[in-house]
């Protein structure tokens, strides 16, 4: 797995690159991946499987067509997740499922548990 910093967007539109951790959520539409982050929604050709080599641990695929920043989530709550920019995302029952289990383990490693003092 290589962890990079960014990621290059290339269309017919726009060149530029986006800062990983800015990402909030990639999703599939057709042949494009479109990026969503707090900055704006970007586009560029690609597969999901090839862009998820160069994703950290804290990116989690809840969908075939849907990869979530977990460490960019506030909120999981009734099959919609809310992350720290204000930006939404509906998801499905099952993938609902999965990713509030996965952000459950997130949350429970943020705080270490408190020890017994005597």
């Amino acid at each position: 797995m290589k962890k990079v910093r960014y990621l290059p967007i290339i269309n017919r539109n726009d060149s530029c690159k986006i800062l990983v951790s800015d990402i909030c959520y990639i999703s599939r539409i057709s042949r494009k991946l479109e990026f969503e982050t707090g900055e704006g929604r970007y586009q560029t050709y690609g597969k999901m499987d090839e862009i998820e080599e160069y994703l950290g641990p804290e990116f989690f695929r809840c969908m075939s067509g849907c990869i979530v920043n977990i460490s960019r989530i506030k909120r999981i709550r009734r099959a919609t997740v809310y992350f720290d920019n204000g930006i939404s995302l509906k998801v499905g029952r099952d993938a609902y499922i999965k990713l509030k289990q996965r952000y459950n383990a997130y949350l429970r490693h943020l705080v270490p548990p408190e020890k017994d003092e005597k």
